[in-house]
């Protein structure tokens, strides 16, 4: 099954290595399936190369998004150095067990990106004669992200469909935004990924479960019916309940609660207040711990011409960290 895993990394994995092969010769062959899209498309190696480095750029863009937009959350869109190697966002384990709300996001922020990728590289990449001249860039990422992303899904039915359904979700959410703007694409350059990403996790927060049957996907409404969900639905939807993100999960890549740091310049800790909050949702203690005092630059001011002069203030760092223990101030 083309499952596309964890963080925006795992539908990366999809697009770059082939699932039956191990991890260790999937790394030492990672054009497998770019090489099967270029024989589908009649591309050229060097169409080939550029069609590569949009793919990795627009998978980058949403690894960085989903770190953003999840930074404060128990689940922060994590990875390992391992599931990450020389800084791009792969992630090899294609065989996860779950499609859950976070996947969903994934899923529909990595589809997202890699169309406004399209759209904005659109002369660049010139992937065929036909769409060499890039009239419409919005419909042009559409159905290059829709092509590559979307024939990536086979095997199990149920995950394929769901996968599908979030791909479409996320290219909807970037053609919106772009028509709301009145773009056209003629500059999707200026259209902020941070904005998708915003709409995205709206759609994650009211994400809907759903059912495979009878070849669809279903949700349950009122007494427990199924009524099947529509094809132009704009919701986000996953088939597995999340699992408990505040236990550590190498194969789910959540890291868990326990360890993690939160910094600041405020003995209140009120800036690691919801932090602190997190800590204790998951039935944790924290410490807070004073560091030596450090210098930073401050109340700058620019003179003309032309040079800026600052001062030098000091501060006290503190780290609050998740702990077993119980709650800790201290200094180091």
């Amino acid at each position: 099954m083309a499952l596309f895993s964890l963080i925006l990394a795992g539908m990366m994995s999809m697009l770059l290595v082939e699932s039956s092969r191990s991890p260790l010769e999937s790394r030492q062959r990672p054009h497998l399936i770019i090489e099967r899209y270029n024989y589908r498309t009649m591309e050229s190696n060097e169409e080939t190369s550029r069609l590569l480095s949009v793919v990795l750029e627009g998978a980058r863009q949403a690894l960085r998004e989903c770190k953003r937009q999840f930074k404060d959350n128990i689940w922060n869109c994590s990875i390992s150095d391992e599931q990450n190697p020389k800084g791009v966002p792969l992630f090899l384990n294609t065989k996860l067990p779950f499609v859950t709300r976070e996947m969903a996001f994934v899923q529909a922020i990595g589809s997202a990106a890699i169309a406004l990728e399209f759209a904005r590289n659109c002369e660049k990449i010139k992937l065929s004669r036909r769409n060499s001249q890039c009239k419409d860039t919005v419909e042009f990422g559409q159905k290059r992200a829709r092509l590559f992303l979307d024939k990536l899904e086979s095997g199990n039915e149920a995950y394929s469909a769901v996968n599908r359904h979030n791909n479409r979700v996320g290219r909807e959410v970037i053609r919106a935004l772009a028509g709301r703007m009145n773009l056209k694409w003629k500059r999707p350059g200026i259209l902020r990924f941070e904005d998708v990403g915003a709409k995205l996790k709206e759609k994650y927060l009211n994400a809907t479960r759903v059912w495979f049957v009878n070849n669809t996907l279903q949700e349950r409404v009122e007494h427990d019916q199924l009524r099947a969900i529509s094809h132009d639905d704009n919701r986000l939807v996953y088939l597995d309940p999340s699992p408990d993100y505040c236990v550590p999960n190498n194969t789910l890549g959540s890291l868990g609660m326990l360890g993690r740091t939160c910094k600041h310049y405020d003995a209140q800790e009120t800036r690691c207040q919801s932090f602190i909050d997190k800590c204790n949702s998951c039935k944790l203690k924290y410490k807070t711990v004073a560091y030596e005092v450090e210098e930073y630059r401050c109340n700058c001011n620019f003179h003309w011409c032309c040079y800026v002069k600052c001062k030098t203030c000091k501060r006290v760092p503190y780290i609050t960290t998740c702990t077993e223990n119980e709650k800790f101030t201290g200094y180091y």
